[in-house]
C-alpha cells in the first residue's frame, strides 16, 4: 500500500516539472528566436541611400581616407567573394580577410553571389576617425549582395 502511494507521487511529481519543463520552453522560445537574429540598432535596411549619403562627409572635405578591414567567417577563403566600394571591385576574400582603404562617402557592399549559401562577414577593424554606427558588424550574405553600410568619419 505504502510503495503505490509513493509511485502515485513520483509520478504527480515527474508530470508537474515535465509540464513546468515544457512551459519554460514555450515561454524562451520567441526570446531566444530574437537573440538569434543579429540586432543593428545602427543600420536599419529602412535608410535610403540617400540619406546614408548625406549623412557622410562631401568628398571635397579635404583627402581624408581611413581603412577597413573585414573578414570571412572563419577565416574561410572565398577568392569569389569581393568587397564592392561605391559599385566597383576593390579586392576578394581569398586570404579569407581583406583590408582596404576608403574614403568618406563610400558605400561597401560585399558580393558572394558566386556562393548559393549563406556566408557571414565581420567588420573587424576600422580607422579610429571612421564611425562604426553606419557600418554593419556582421554582414550575411544569402547568394547576394549585401551591404556594409557607408563611410563617415567622426
Amino acid at each position: 500500500m505504502q510503495a503505490a502511494r509513493q509511485l502515485r507521487y513520483f509520478q504527480t511529481v515527474q508530470r508537474i516539472l515535465v509540464s513546468l519543463l515544457l512551459l519554460d520552453l514555450l515561454a524562451f522560445w520567441p526570446l531566444a528566436e530574437r537573440l538569434r537574429q543579429p540586432q543593428d540598432i545602427a543600420y536599419s535596411e529602412a535608410e535610403s541611400l540617400q540619406t546614408m549619403q548625406q549623412a557622410a562627409l562631401p568628398a571635397a572635405a579635404g583627402n581624408l581616407f581611413g581603412n577597413i578591414c573585414i573578414e570571412a567567417e572563419e577565416k574561410i577563403s572565398l577568392a569569389q567573394a569581393c568587397l564592392l566600394i561605391n559599385g566597383m571591385k576593390s579586392g576578394d576574400f581569398r586570404e579569407g580577410y581583406l583590408t582596404v582603404r576608403v574614403r568618406p562617402g563610400d558605400i561597401l557592399q560585399i558580393d558572394a553571389s558566386a556562393y548559393q549559401r549563406e556566408l557571414i562577414f565581420f567588420v573587424v577593424e576600422t580607422s579610429a576617425s571612421i564611425d562604426s554606427n553606419y557600418l554593419r558588424a556582421e554582414v550575411i550574405s544569402y547568394g547576394d549582395v549585401a551591404d556594409v553600410g557607408i563611410i563617415v568619419f567622426h
